[in-house]
């Protein structure tokens, strides 16, 4: 959808709107979804709370699930008891051995997984791959690349969390994240050097010593390529008029910001070995066991 938008004036207007669309489509749903069962047996709603049980699992013996809640909801109340109120409850919680270093743990994996860059390489994915030497039209159906990896490797997480247990999938998560980005930095030294390897032909405002390469020519001021059948690649201004990128470029309309070599594909390779190392483990259970293990006040154990 992003790319039909793409050429057209003001698209990324249109590209930002249709976020909305998921959006409003799960808002509407939410109103239909039934509350809470554990949330209305706190509140002392146990009849509905045992009702919506029902419906959702679909059989009227749920006494053992709500023996599991009323357990639940009785813990809570004690633990709001002996935890105080306010800052008196953070302080009760650095008390406890257990709960302090089930929040070291939760803490450090969080600055991990933010620090691990996938912000970067989601929101940016078309840049760095336009960065990589990809054409901008390219770079934008490339990145559904690193989406679709995304959604597809989230899938082994769900599946073998259970299998492969939460301290294997997790480390094996880093594993493969370190080897992406490792090549994806190896994939812009050899794309760098590969470009500074294109002799250009500056001409206009961009001609001289720090246009003499494709490299030297996008990373100047207003300057980018284009090719010639005949002089090869010229570097011209970015504003150049179509007519003289014409008598220039022997035909083209358009003048390129990035320097397209052979070895682009070690970027999408880069950038989409990484999505499949943090998808199934840095990206999927982290939340969730971050809750479980605050619950048990046994974070070490969760990941053996």
């Amino acid at each position: 959808l992003c790319r039909i938008f793409e050429p057209v004036t003001g698209g990324w207007r249109w590209m930002l709107g249709l976020s909305c669309v998921p959006s409003t489509i799960m808002f509407v749903l939410f109103i239909f979804m039934p509350k809470s069962a554990r949330w209305l047996y706190f509140r002392g709603d146990i009849e509905q709370a045992k009702a919506i049980l029902i419906e959702l699992r679909g059989t009227e013996d749920v006494s053992a699930e709500m023996n599991e809640i009323a357990e639940d909801c009785k813990q809570t109340t004690e633990n709001e008891k002996l935890g105080g109120k306010g800052f008196e409850v953070l302080v009760n919680m650095m008390k406890n051995k257990a709960v302090r270093r089930a929040l070291v743990i939760g803490v450090m994996l969080q600055l991990f997984q933010q620090f691990s860059g996938i912000n970067s390489v989601m929101y940016y994915s078309a840049t760095i791959l336009v960065m990589s030497g990809a054409s901008s039209n390219k770079a934008i159906w490339l990145s559904t690349a690193v989406s679709t990896a995304n959604v597809a490797f989230t899938f082994i997480g769900v599946f073998g969390v259970e299998r492969f247990g939460r301290k294997k999938l997790l480390l094996g998560s880093m594993t493969v994240m370190m080897l992406g980005l490792t090549l994806l930095g190896i994939a812009f030294i050899v794309i760098n050097n590969s470009s500074k390897a294109m002799e250009v032909e500056g001409v206009l405002d961009c001609a001289g010593v720090f246009a003499d390469n494709c490299y030297r020519c996008v990373h100047s001021k207003n300057c980018g390529i284009c090719e010639s059948a005949t002089e090869g690649l010229m570097c011209l201004p970015l504003d150049t008029l179509v007519t003289d990128v014409k008598q220039y470029c022997g035909g083209a309309t358009n003048i390129e910001e990035v320097c397209k070599t052979k070895e682009s594909w070690l970027a999408i390779v880069g950038l989409v070995l990484y999505i499949m190392g943090f998808a199934p483990g840095m990206g999927h259970f982290l939340g969730q066991s971050t809750v479980r293990y605050f619950q048990t006040g046994q974070g070490t154990q969760l990941f053996l």
